[in-house]
């Protein structure tokens, strides 16, 4: 198991639709089967932060969403609505 939290500032009035194509990937994403979980958060002190919060089953699981119709679909409509590019931090749990 691989988890990912993704750290995303968006450009003041982008939020809105930031969240409708995040979410539109999030429901394909968690169809996919090497998907576990797949969270969309928004900052409570600040609107434009968000964070996605990704568990998959293996690295070939999260390299094969990166290949996906809707996860490259998702990530060209976002590109522009980011105020500087996403930082992502890969984790493995702890048992």
């Amino acid at each position: 198991m691989v988890v990912y939290l993704v750290k995303i500032l968006v450009k003041k009035g982008y939020e809105d639709a930031f969240i409708k194509a995040s979410l539109l990937n999030k429901a394909r994403s968690l169809k996919e089967d090497g998907v576990i979980q797949f969270d969309l958060s928004q900052k409570a002190e600040n609107i434009s932060e968000f964070m996605l919060y990704e568990v998959y089953k293996s690295d070939a699981a999260a390299a094969d969403h990166k290949k996906t119709e809707h996860y490259l679909k998702w990530r060209e409509t976002v590109e522009e609505m980011m105020e500087k590019p996403r930082e992502g931090i890969k984790y493995s749990p702890v048992s």
